[in-house]
């Protein structure tokens, strides 16, 4: 079993564990701040840019505190806008 010395002295086996983890937190961490964005959650998007906790908040968010879209959300981006015509 390797010990914490010998992984921080050799650079190699150090990157490939940091890698691995530095990979996992950036795809969740810009998922969630695009969906706290999109959602107009502000406080959310704060915590989530300066907190780094390897992609566990940012997980947490995405399952228990994201906005989910409901029926009339979608019914309302579907919806055609309809043009007034203007009377001459």
């Amino acid at each position: 079993m390797l010990s914490l010395y010998q992984i921080y002295q050799n650079p190699l086996l150090l990157s490939l564990l940091l890698i691995p983890i530095i990979v996992w937190s950036l795809a969740w961490k810009g998922f969630s701040l695009w969906h706290s964005a999109k959602s107009n959650q502000k406080w959310w998007f704060f915590f989530l840019l300066i907190l780094n906790t390897a992609g566990l908040l940012e997980i947490v968010y995405l399952i228990f505190f994201r906005k989910k879209k409901t029926v009339k959300d979608k019914e309302e981006v579907e919806k055609p806008v309809k043009m007034k015509q203007s009377k001459k």
